[in-house]
């Protein structure tokens, strides 16, 4: 049986002591660095910890376990099957109602799933977030119904806010892997991250029928229309990866309303960011390890990403791990 409260009864004080496994995964990172393994076998191995997670969760009717074994299945109709129970015990939970969308998108067309009845649902839940109303664009856009997909592109452009449910799903793919796996605390939490990275668009759908639309008959009311999301997304989005291609989106639009200074200093903050981000990866090691080992430090950073976004919560959570650094410093494992 599967405890549906393993991992929000985790406790958030836990000795200094514990964790000098600062050492521990230090040596861990080291060993894999050298490791002889070859890249099928690191795939094989990840693989097989995904399926061997998933097979304890599609035997629960929580509808979070079941979500997040239709993130670990690569069957695509296994995986509407499974995200399909968890709709339907979730009833109208809008994060279930997401990933069933998202999967629906992701499917071959020979598998069988309800993306319309579904999407539908969603919209009428979560009316205002940009982020639905886009994926409905690029859906009427692929059938071939223009004019539905440049008014849900509007309804995109004026939503009040841009969700991905990123956060979300960390606390939720945390959860499922406290219930159903043996992993410890740094690993779960680190997993939590890798796993509700899976299924993110790459928008890739998006930037293209934003440039099909502007080339077409209604090209300033597309590149108006996309250009407005743009704006909106690198404003409201709490995902450093959505907010790039709001930036790009923005780059492209401008470009075919004709406005080359303005697409040129988009593309200029777009390679600032890039590069800041770059620079902040070089030194990351020790944040990364606290917040793996730290609960406390780890749902706090979880809870600034929904509130404040990514970029202002990295920013945050580094002040805070600094902190707890400085006030550890007779810990030799501290690195």
């Amino acid at each position: 049986m599967l405890s549906d409260d393993a991992y929000s009864a985790e406790a958030a004080e836990f000795s200094i002591e514990d964790l000098c496994i600062y050492e521990e995964l230090l040596e861990q990172e080291a060993k894999a660095e050298s490791s002889a393994l070859e890249p099928d076998e690191v795939v094989g191995d990840f693989e097989a910890l995904k399926d061997n997670i998933k097979a304890r969760l599609v035997v629960s009717e929580n509808p979070e376990h079941l979500h997040v074994a239709a993130i670990l299945e690569r069957d695509p109709a296994k995986r509407v099957e499974l995200i399909s129970r968890a709709v339907a015990a979730g009833k109208d939970n809008v994060l279930h109602l997401w990933g069933a969308v998202e999967f629906c998108e992701q499917a071959p067309s020979e598998v069988d799933c309800p993306l319309q009845a579904w999407q539908d649902r969603l919209l009428s839940l979560d009316s205002q977030n940009g982020e639905a109303w886009i994926r409905a664009a690029v859906t009427r856009f692929a059938a071939g119904d223009k004019g539905a997909a440049l008014y849900a592109m509007r309804r995109a452009a004026s939503a009040s806010e841009s969700r991905i449910y990123w956060p979300d799903t960390i606390d939720m793919v945390g959860r499922a892997l406290a219930a159903a796996s043996d992993l410890s605390l740094p690993e779960r939490q680190t997993y939590a991250f890798t796993f509700s990275a899976l299924p993110i668009r790459s928008y890739q759908a998006e930037m293209l029928m934003c440039e099909e639309g502007a080339a077409g008959p209604l090209a300033r009311e597309w590149a108006e229309a996309c250009l407005a999301y743009g704006e909106l997304s690198e404003r409201e989005s709490k995902n450093v990866l959505a907010q790039s291609i709001a930036l790009a989106m923005q780059r492209q639009a401008l470009e075919s309303l004709g406005e080359k200074q303005r697409a040129a200093a988009v593309w200029k903050k777009y390679q600032n960011e890039y590069q800041r981000r770059v620079d902040a990866a070089e030194d990351s090691q020790r944040y990364e390890l606290v917040l793996a080992t730290n609960p406390t430090i780890f749902h706090r950073y979880i809870d600034a990403i929904r509130e404040y976004g990514e970029t202002q919560a990295r920013v945050s959570m580094r002040k805070e791990v600094d902190q707890w650094v400085r006030r550890h410093q007779s810990l030799e494992c501290i690195p």
